[in-house]
């Protein structure tokens, strides 16, 4: 530990020792995340001191280590008691965890709770409300969702948006959600836009595909390399 970390873990301890919930928690953060190995008993013990001063952040994070120890149900318990001191965080992790990871899924206790945080303006919970819907095939609930979070500022909503109209035909909507999610850094929307500009519209648009597909590549998407080659191919010798 270098020295400077030495120090401040010094003055947490002793702010620790009189009472500063946050520096129990800050402690936490320390042993589980910023050590090399983490020393997650130590970790859990400085939570477990947070979360006993009211901190709803260390309830949170003890449920994130249960949860990585496959301990689901100390990691729903710690997530509750986080939810209800008001932590919308866990009220999402606790939707993932009721829709993802329980088997069977609890689909209506993860409604339950991603409304919940949903309703304390949290946007990837309006997102996944979204995403349960369509599962559901109650579409326009889905796309109310969707369009709360990308409103919230959720590209990932933005995108799904860009899908559902794409599915329903509807290019233009499909294009004007793919680039608003697009210029939100989304390089999956970057790469959607070059698909519907070469093979939906009606005439193609290959050269705003070309550069939907560049924007793609250039943002890490490699996945978008073989339709960018095709396009260029194309535009060197073209069908008869």
């Amino acid at each position: 530990m270098k020295r400077s970390s030495s120090r401040s873990v010094r003055r947490w301890e002793r702010a620790a020792d009189a009472g500063d919930s946050g520096a129990m928690y800050n402690l936490g953060l320390l042993y589980a995340y910023r050590l090399d190995p983490p020393d997650v008993d130590a970790a859990r013990r400085w939570f477990e001191r947070a979360a006993d001063a009211g901190s709803s952040d260390a309830m949170c994070s003890l449920g994130c280590l249960s949860q990585d120890q496959t301990d689901l149900d100390a990691a729903r318990r710690w997530w509750e008691r986080a939810a209800e001191a008001g932590h919308s965080g866990s009220m999402f992790n606790l939707g993932q965890l009721c829709a993802f990871r329980l088997d069977p899924p609890d689909v209506d206790a993860a409604r339950f709770w991603f409304e919940r945080a949903a309703d304390a303006g949290d946007s990837d919970a309006m997102c996944s409300l979204g995403s349960l819907y369509e599962d559901q095939t109650d579409l326009e609930a889905a796309r109310r969702w969707w369009e709360r979070a990308a409103d919230a500022g959720s590209s990932n909503a933005m995108s799904f948006l860009g899908d559902f109209y794409e599915n329903q035909t509807d290019f233009d909507a499909a294009r004007r959600w793919f680039e608003r999610a697009a210029d939100a850094g989304d390089s999956g929307a970057m790469g959607s836009l070059g698909w519907l500009c070469s093979e939906l519209v009606d005439p193609p648009d290959v050269d705003a595909a070309l550069r939907w597909y560049e924007r793609a590549v250039d943002a890490g998407h490699e996945g978008h390399t073989f339709n960018l080659g095709r396009l260029n191919a194309f535009q060197m010798d073209p069908p008869d």
